[in-house]
């Protein structure tokens, strides 16, 4: 049996994606930049759900995909995922590090987008060894898209501009702190609904266990006492009933 979180909690964790709709939006349009910005925004949404499904699990939906139990249909899983919080038999303290450390997995690949952005915009394709202070190093694939040189040929129907980068990588900072700040507050939620929804789980259990042993054990004892109370009159008399023979007087 999973832990199920209460549905204000699980409608409070869908909202907070809501912080990269904006961004998304801009994808629609035709130009380098914003085709960059559809590119970074994907890359922010697919390690955000990787987050979320370590964190709470992701089941497959009727379609035939995955969903994460906390952000809907996810396109980056492909296979379900039991979430952290959803360990058996553990107290929550069990699960702090690795909560955690799922936390840090997500910041490091949250920066690790916004830095590759800002690889990609002067140089198209190749590779990058990437190593954020904290993290471990990784060699990622530059995003065409956001190759945005300062000079294009005329072949270019779209250019970008200087200016189009320099946005593109404050916007993702904001975003990814926004974000990081959002989950952490949800995380925080989380780990307190399920730390008092096992203690919940450890004091049913324990009175269970009580119950159980006193319709055995101790109501056998007051049975067996009542049934030699029952008994009692079968004594012939006590100590100080029974007729004895009175001691000689001590002659003088």
């Amino acid at each position: 049996m999973f832990i199920r979180i209460p549905t204000h909690i699980i409608r409070l964790l869908v909202i907070l994606p809501m912080l990269l709709i904006p961004v998304l939006a801009h994808a629609a349009n035709d130009r380098a930049a914003d085709l960059c910005q559809g590119k970074m925004a994907e890359a922010l949404l697919d390690a955000r759900d990787e987050y979320r499904a370590h964190i709470f699990g992701a089941r497959k939906n009727d379609a035939g995909g995955i969903s994460i139990l906390t952000a809907g249909r996810s396109t980056s899983l492909t296979s379900p995922v039991t979430g952290i919080l959803e360990t058996r038999g553990r107290l929550t303290s069990e699960l702090v590090d690795p909560l955690v450390e799922s936390y840090r997995v997500l910041r490091c690949r949250s920066l690790e987008v916004c830095e590759l952005v800002r690889q990609s915009i002067q140089q198209d394709g190749g590779k990058v060894n990437m190593h954020i202070l904290g993290c471990a190093p990784r060699t990622l694939t530059r995003i065409g898209a956001c190759f945005l040189p300062e000079k294009s040929d005329a072949a270019a129907a779209t250019p970008g501009t200087t200016t189009d980068a320099a946005l593109l990588a404050d916007e993702c900072g904001r975003i990814v702190e926004g974000t990081l700040a959002e989950e952490r507050a949800a995380l925080k939620l989380a780990v307190g609904y399920d730390s008092g929804y096992r203690s919940l789980l450890q004091l049913s259990g324990m009175m269970d266990w009580m119950l159980e042993g006193f319709s055995s054990d101790a109501v056998r004892a007051i049975r067996d006492m009542v049934s030699m109370l029952g008994k009692l009159h079968q004594i012939p008399c006590f100590i100080g009933q029974c007729d004895s023979p009175v001691p000689p007087a001590v002659q003088p």
